[in-house]
Formats: structure tokens, sequence, C-alpha cells
């Protein structure tokens, strides 16, 4: 008899086929109760890891920065990790990766071995025969922006025998939109050049990029970018590089991470309540550095930092994001999973509340920088919203048999909690948020 764990991974490999997310994609594949609740187990697990290896302050739950995280991935939107240096941002965006099977695109050195002949008549088909090869293998793109970043190092080189035909064509394999590429982590986002800005507004906002001479569909479903900090007048520190046009670009981007999650430094003194004394090791720097070192040691004796393989997959993220809002086209699905007076509740509390922050919105005009409300910022918060539900419902929602529905509360609604534009007014924020849902969530 195959033991569970083997049998579990070969299930895992098998639902992780490029086929399958193909299926989902395209709404083929049906999504029933328990396909929904195989895929949530296997979320939950890559949560429970997640939260395993990293120890943040106590004012900034680092359980909620997971929630949030895998909620907004399930969404299918764009995500910020704003902190210092060394607080891990770039761990935890590869690890989510890496948990859901993603794979860092390899050396191609098939591209040297048979190279394409300059003087094809048809390079279309090779191109399309090496996507075809690429696809099967889910990757991440991974990259650290600067000033002089250039847009070939993100969506790949132009051939230049097609483009003196007139014809604009970029080698994308392995790069953010090369086929196969799941996910992108895009580090010191706010760092990129106009020309870089202008191709990921498109990109985030769309998933589709200019090549072959019109639009393409980018395989791309989940992108996390970091930062150490927001453009200068978003932090309160005066205007972006000292030009209005810079602020007015960088705005835009901003508005396309449509999660932010602040990833504090951890606190170094905890003082005991008995005597007064400080145990810097029972601090959460000290529990931080703990388990950096104990997994610094682990890498330098096995070669890994981290010991788990991938416990998901990104098809289990594309198919609870269907799954979230099957209940919602003129059509609906009759297998919902959210409690129906519930989800109704919520649907019925989110516009007014959104429509309450507006007053007191970003005005550029007038350099007032808090937080923005907009249809388009509405529907991405109400997709997070109903996913961050899935992701903490209870232990419950995994019987089959007794087919259990997801009962909405009004947490759902601390979405708004994490779209500000400054942190400075993050507290200003979750005040607004909390006053208003309190009187909306009856």
């Amino acid at each position: 008899m195959e033991p569970p764990v083997e049998r579990n991974a070969n299930e895992l490999q098998e639902w992780s086929a490029c086929e399958i997310t193909a299926k989902i994609l395209d709404g083929r594949l049906k999504v029933t109760p328990s396909n929904i609740r195989t895929c949530w187990g296997r979320v939950r697990q890559m949560r429970k890891e997640l939260r395993d290896r990293w120890i943040l302050p106590d004012h900034e739950d680092w359980g909620l920065i997971t929630d949030w995280l895998l909620a907004t991935l399930i969404a299918r939107e764009n995500v910020l990790l704003l902190g210092p240096p060394g607080v891990a941002k770039n761990e935890i965006a590869t690890s989510a990766f890496e948990l859901l099977g993603l794979k860092k695109p390899g050396v191609e050195t098939s591209l040297t071995a048979k190279p394409m002949s300059l003087d094809a008549t048809d390079p279309y088909s090779w191109w399309k025969a090496r996507s075809d090869e690429q696809r099967p293998t889910a990757k991440y793109f991974h990259y650290q922006l600067n000033r002089f970043t250039q847009i070939e190092e993100l969506f790949g080189p132009v051939e230049i025998a097609l483009l003196r035909r007139g014809l604009l064509m970029r080698v994308n394999f392995g790069m953010i939109t090369g086929p196969g590429v799941r996910g992108a982590f895009i580090d010191e986002i706010f760092k990129a050049s106009g020309a870089l800005l202008n191709s990921l507004l498109m990109l985030l906002n769309e998933r589709a990029y200019f090549n072959w001479g019109g639009m393409q569909p980018a395989d791309l479903a989940c992108t996390i970018a970091a930062s150490n900090e927001l453009p200068g007048a978003f932090g309160g520190l005066g205007a972006t590089g000292g030009h209005v046009e810079d602020f007015h670009t960088l705005y835009a981007l901003l508005d396309r991470l449509v999660i932010r999650l602040h990833v504090p430094l951890p606190s170094g003194t905890d003082a005991q309540a008995n005597t007064g004394r400080v145990d810097c090791s029972k601090s959460s720097l000290g529990r931080a550095t703990d388990l950096a070192i104990k997994r610094e040691a682990h890498r330098f004796v096995t070669g890994v930092i981290f010991p788990a393989g991938p416990v998901s997959c990104i098809n289990d993220i594309l198919l609870l994001g269907r799954a979230m809002l099957q209940d919602l086209p003129e059509t609906p699905s009759d297998e919902s999973i959210f409690e129906k007076d519930s989800a109704d509740k919520l649907e019925n509390t989110f516009l007014p509340l959104g429509a309450a922050l507006k007053l007191g919105a970003t005005n550029l005009a007038t350099g007032h920088i808090s937080w923005t409300i907009s249809p388009r910022k509405l529907k991405a918060l109400f997709k997070v919203s109903r996913a961050y539900a899935l992701v903490t419902a209870d232990d419950s929602f995994s019987d089959i048999e007794k087919n259990t529905r997801i009962t909405i509360t009004g947490r759902a609604l601390r979405v708004f909690h994490h779209i500000w534009d400054s942190p400075l007014q993050c507290d200003a924020l979750s005040s607004a948020v909390e006053t208003q849902a309190r009187t909306l969530w009856r």
C-alpha cells in the first residue's frame, strides 16, 4: 500500500499540471465541494508553514500579514510589502511562491544549442513551440529594480532581425511575461524608470503586454512587490524627486498595488511584568534572531534554508479564486461556499463603507495623501475580502459530509485597513474603518 505522504505528493503533482491550469482559467473544470475543500486544506497548510517561519512584533500581527497575503493571491490582485531592510520581505515573497510549487526559471541551454535562424520564414512558429515547451513548468520571476533597470531586464530583449522587418518581438522566456511564469516578486518597485513603470502599469492591471505587434495575455497570476519606503510625498517627506510628473506616475503604480502590508522591525526589548527587568532574549527581536540563526545553520549544513517543499500549488489558488466568486454572476452556481445571509450582508455593507471613506480620500491637487477609493479599487477589495473569509474559515469547512458553508464576519471589512497611500495614515484609516463598520455591520 502506498504511504499517505507519497500518495498526497502524487495527487498534488497530478493536480498541478498545466492542463488543469488551463481548464480552471477558461472555465472548463467543474468546481465541486470536494476539490474546493481539498485545495483549501493545502492552502491552510501553506498558511501554517508561513506563520511558523517568522516572528514579528505583536502590534502588527504576523498571522494577519500571512492571511491578507494569501487572500490577495487568491483574488489574483497585487500586494505591496513595505518595511525597512532586514525584515524578510524577500523571504516572505519567495517562500510563498515556493510553497505553491513555483520554480525559479532555469538556464536555457537549448536556446544556444538550437538557435533560431535569422532567415527563418516562420519565426512565430519557433516562438510558439518554445512557449509550449516552457509553459508546463510553473515558475516565478524575481528581480530587484533600480533607476537604471532597462525594460529588457524584465520583459526580454528585442529580436533585432525581426525589428528590421518592422516587427517588435521580445524573447521573453523566463522573464516576467514568459510562458509558465505564474508569480512575480518585484523588489524596490518604486525605483524603476518611467519607461519601465509604464509597461508595468499595463501588466499589473490587465495581465497583458505588447509582443509580436499586438497585445498578448500573460500567464502571470500573482504579483508581490516590495519596497523599503514609499515615494517621498506618500511618506510625508516632500515631493518625489522634485518632479510633479514623477509623483503622478508613481501614484498610478501605487494604485495598482491594491493591498499594502506593513512589515515592521521587531522590538528589541520585553520588560518582565514582575521585576521590571528587560530580557532581550524574550523580545520579538530576540526570538526572530534565534529563528534566523537556526535557519542559517540549516542552510550551512544541508544547503537549503527551509526544509519543507511545496505543500500547495498554483492551481489551488486559481480554483479557490473561482470558488469564492462563483455565486456572483447572473447565472450563479448552486455550489456557493458562503452562507447566503452573511454574503448578502457583506455585499450590502461594502459599498456604503467605501463611500464613507471616499470623503477623506487622497487629493493630489491639494497635496492631501491618505487613501484611495475608486470603482477599480472597490472591485479588487471586494474580491480580497471574500478571499480573506475563505482563508480564515474555521476547520469545520473541511467537513465534506456536512457541506458546511463559510459565514462571513465583519472582519472581512478590515480589507480597508490596507489601502493607505501613506503609512502615516494607517492609524487614521483603521479608526475610520472601525467606526463606520460598527455602524453599518448590524
